[in-house]
């Protein structure tokens, strides 16, 4: 990060770019923009964010080419939508805890335990037991990322590091891994594959 600062301030002070604030310079942005250092000074972050005038899609580069234009508008609008999915709260009950509301992004993965279904989450916390069926779960979830990769298991592919064909294992950014049945390999692969080209 120093390094990017040093190099900055050197195309600064060489003329080479013009210093704009970044609020600002999203507004003006031109067809062809020159070369310019954006800075967003914290206390106009108000001004920024209230303001009327504020349109976060000022700063997507415009591009003449109305086809190169249109492929970033879908590009953003795939990431909000996607970023925007695992958002949704759902409401879990249970006699022990009552009804607790959480938010799919923290869900790592769902078990099916007798006639349980177990939520795990993120960060190691606390899991929650309700009286649901796997089968229900996976088709509710199916449209929020999630993926059965086992007759006990779905996973929150946001989580998902990889998974090994030749173990037959779903491997998680954390390092720990769950079994996947033989039947769902190829379905868990191309769903991950197309979940990362959505990245």
């Amino acid at each position: 990060m120093q390094e990017i600062k040093e190099r900055a301030k050197e195309l600064l002070a060489s003329g080479q770019v013009q210093r704009v604030l970044g609020w600002k310079r999203g507004e003006d942005l031109p067809y062809n923009p020159q070369p310019a250092f954006f800075e967003n000074e914290a206390q106009l972050e108000e001004l920024v964010y209230d303001s009327f005038n504020f349109r976060p899609l000022n700063f997507i580069c415009k591009d003449p080419d109305a086809d190169v234009m249109k492929d970033r508008l879908h590009m953003v609008a795939g990431q909000l939508t996607d970023a925007l999915k695992q958002e949704k709260t759902v409401v879990l009950e249970n006699r022990e805890q009552g009804r607790i509301s959480v938010k799919l992004r923290d869900v790592t993965y769902i078990e099916s335990n007798s006639h349980s279904i177990i939520y795990h989450f993120a960060n190691n916390k606390d899991t929650i037991a309700v009286r649901d069926s796997i089968g229900e779960i996976e088709e509710a979830y199916r449209k929020f990322d999630f993926i059965r990769v086992h007759k006990k298991y779905i996973v929150n592919l946001k989580y998902v590091f990889n998974i090994s064909r030749s173990n037959e294992t779903v491997i998680f950014k954390s390092g720990s891994e769950l079994p996947m049945s033989r039947g769902y390999k190829n379905a868990v692969d191309d769903a991950l594959t197309e979940y990362l080209r959505r990245k």
